[in-house]
């Protein structure tokens, strides 16, 4: 007599498994997913802030135009970001020319109950004006 295994006599063990691993690999698998729309939300409001302020401290825009720039800059994702662009006036000390962008977490997320509620995201940029 050859034995087949504990499978004849285990049916449903198969079964059970796979459900109790599925059970941790889906919210891992749905997480890792999850952070990485908000690095790369994060990312490109750093990366849009870096070129609105260089067109604050570098090419003498205007806080408007700034935040044009850094808007253009973001179209790609389908959010309401908020941006505020600040310049120091003319002859002031401070030179730091500052773009944040601002987007309520829950913009850029899979829309999972609980996950990202009263989140923010939030990338800030400082340029030091040249001239003047």
């Amino acid at each position: 007599m050859t034995r087949r295994g504990h499978q004849a006599k285990r049916p449903g063990a198969a079964l059970v498994e796979t459900a109790l691993a599925m059970v941790l690999v889906i919210p891992l698998v749905f997480g890792a997913f999850e952070g990485s729309m908000a690095l790369y939300a994060v990312h490109s409001m750093t990366n849009a802030a870096r070129d609105a302020a260089r067109a604050l401290a570098v090419r003498g825009a205007t806080p408007a135009q700034a935040q044009t720039v850094a808007l253009s800059r973001l179209t790609h994702i389908n959010a309401h970001f908020t941006v505020t662009a600040t310049q120091p006036p003319p002859g002031s000390p401070n030179r730091d020319c500052t773009v944040t962008i601002t987007v309520p977490r829950s913009e850029v997320s899979l829309h999972i109950p609980g996950l990202a509620e009263g989140a923010t995201l939030r990338a800030e940029v400082t340029m030091r004006k040249e001239g003047d």
